[in-house]
Formats: C-alpha cells, structure tokens, sequence
C-alpha cells in the first residue's frame, strides 16, 4: 500500500512515523470510510504479523524485540523484551510506559 509507505518511510527523516502511528491514521481513515474496509484491515494485520520479531528502538533508548501483535488491538503496542548487557528482561512496551521509536 502505497500510503502505508509514504508515511512509515517519509521524504525527510524527521517525516518518518513508527508503523503503530500508521496504523492508527489508516484505522481512522478505515472507520470513516476513506478506505476500503476488507482490505484495510487486512493490510494492518498482515503487516502486525510481518513485525514480529523484529528488533526496535524504545522511547528509553534501549533495544527490544516485538514479540508479540494483538491483532485486534492493533493501535496498541506490541508486547516486546528489553535488551539489557546482562540479560533479557521480559516486558510489555504497553505496560512500563515504553514505546517503539
């Protein structure tokens, strides 16, 4: 989708936008009928499903890694696991108030 691309990769880099800020225009543009319902919604939760296991930057700076979408919940964020020198910290970005940059 062409419009998904636009705003996730931006002219500029300061345009960029996280695919999470994407996915709430295109779910706002979805329910007030600028796009096609079917396939906007299954555009969203294919791209939630192509993010899992990604690595990412969080708010705090810290790496982490997706590993899990809620599809139905997809203006959220996913649940992700820190990346800390000693080890892996289990965490939800939802819940310690992180989120992916």
């Amino acid at each position: 989708m062409d419009m998904y691309d636009a705003m996730a990769l931006g002219s500029l880099p300061t345009q960029k936008r996280s695919p999470f800020e994407v996915f709430n225009i295109l779910a706002d543009d979805i329910m007030n009928g600028r796009l096609d319902t079917d396939f906007g919604f299954r555009f969203i939760r294919r791209v939630c499903h192509s993010l899992n296991g990604n690595w990412v930057k969080l708010s705090n700076g810290e790496a982490g890694k997706i590993i899990y979408i809620d599809e139905s919940r997809s203006r959220r964020f996913p649940s992700c696991r820190r990346w800390t020198v000693s080890s892996w910290i289990s965490t939800c970005a939802r819940t310690s108030r992180l989120s992916i940059c």
